[in-house]
């Protein structure tokens, strides 16, 4: 994935296939700056708007409360060693302090490494291994697995973890403690960081074979879905308004680990969208929430759109808020859209993308623009080579 040059509609031929490229006009350069600190003023712009709910609890936080708390969490991990260019690893499940955990390490200049806790500890160790990770923010429920899993590496290894949630003993000691350091400011180039070459974070693919695989982003290639957005509104202001209003309120039971689910979140921060955070799906939690915070967007995988399509529960329940779903993660057949949106009134979007190039590759148009037998066309800022093997 790169940064596009071309004007509308360019296609080139290359040998063995085609590189199809976004058929608009050139977007802005992406900007050479720190990622974290660049969100942080974006989602100042948002004031005392709920940013993130958590749906079992009611817990939340504010845009104006994560702004404040990042950079003194930072300074936390700054006074325990953390700086430029260190791997931190952060073990949760979705949870509403994870966005504090993801910007404040990028915010110093370190590496966050997001996993999803479905990992054994021997999986866990080797994405140790190969991140070469020596600080942790781990969930309360994944503490002994963490635990487990640097067993596999030299003791010297782990300098520090933290805990989110209840701190299960006194040398753990819990992320809201960090929430008392005096703010720090960000780490810019003229500390050495490097926007378009330093990782900001490093998901894990599992890839086709193999153990899996680290993946390294810089924070230049995290401005791209926050620039893409920015670029598709002034191409289309009068739908800005309308998207907005669409966007309001999302409902989020991705793994954040996974990069479906990460895009959908830091997307929903740049944007201002309030995100309601459901960490356990159930039939029953997936609709209550829906119904109880009137969500109006939600990313979702094919085998959720087809459970909202055939399951006898949906008539319990007023989902009327919806005003837009999105399918990605895996394909999805033109039978289950169309039975999606004759059932429910809804129109879906597709996207396609994988780990390895973080954002969409592709994207669907809304109806009636849309065609179901496609991925959509190719993203601002992406490139795709089209090869007969």
């Amino acid at each position: 994935m790169g940064s596009s040059t071309c004007g509308e509609g360019e296609e080139r031929s290359v040998k063995r296939g085609r590189i199809l490229r976004w058929d608009g006009p050139t977007p802005p350069l992406i900007p050479h700056l720190n990622y974290a600190h660049s969100m942080i003023k974006r989602m100042a712009t948002h004031g005392h708007t709920v940013a993130l709910v958590e749906s079992e609890t009611g817990k939340q936080w504010t845009f104006s409360e994560l702004c404040e708390l990042v950079p003194r969490v930072s300074g936390g991990l700054a006074e325990c060693g953390v700086g430029l260019g260190d791997r931190v690893l952060c073990l949760t499940p979705i949870h509403i302090d994870y966005t504090l955990v993801l910007l404040a390490i990028i915010y110093r200049g370190a590496t966050c490494v997001p996993i999803n806790p479905t990992l054994n500890a021997g999986e866990l160790a080797h994405v140790l291994r190969v991140s070469e990770a020596r600080w942790a923010v781990v969930h309360e429920a994944c503490v002994s697995l963490a635990e487990a899993a640097f067993t596999y590496l030299p003791s010297t290894t782990l300098r520090k973890m933290w805990v989110m949630g209840e701190s299960p003993t006194p040398d753990k000691p819990s992320l809201h403690d960090l929430f008392s350091h005096d703010p720090i400011p960000p780490l810019t180039t003229t500390d050495g960081l490097v926007p378009d070459k330093m990782a900001a974070i490093m998901p894990f693919s599992s890839g086709t074979t193999g153990p899996s695989k680290g993946v390294l982003f810089s924070h230049r290639t995290l401005h791209v879905p926050n620039m893409t957005h920015l670029f598709l509104e002034q191409l289309q202001p009068e739908k800005a308004k309308m998207t907005k209003e669409i966007y309001s309120r999302a409902l989020l039971l991705l793994p954040v680990a996974h990069s479906y689910g990460h895009i959908m979140l830091v997307n929903n921060l740049f944007v201002g969208t309030t995100t309601v955070c459901l960490t356990k799906f159930t039939p029953t939690a997936f609709l209550e929430t829906i119904q109880k915070y009137q969500i109006t967007v939600c990313p979702l995988v094919p085998h959720l759109v087809k459970f909202l399509s055939d399951t006898p529960l949906l008539k319990e329940y007023n989902i009327t808020s919806v005003k837009a779903v999105m399918s990605g993660a895996a394909p999805i057949d033109t039978d289950t859209i169309n039975n999606f949106e004759k059932k429910t009134g809804i129109p879906l979007t597709r996207a396609y993308g994988m780990t390895e190039t973080y954002n969409a590759v592709t994207r669907t148009r809304p109806p009636p623009d849309d065609n179901p037998t496609t991925v959509g066309k190719v993203t601002p800022y992406t490139e795709v080579k089209v090869s007969n093997i």
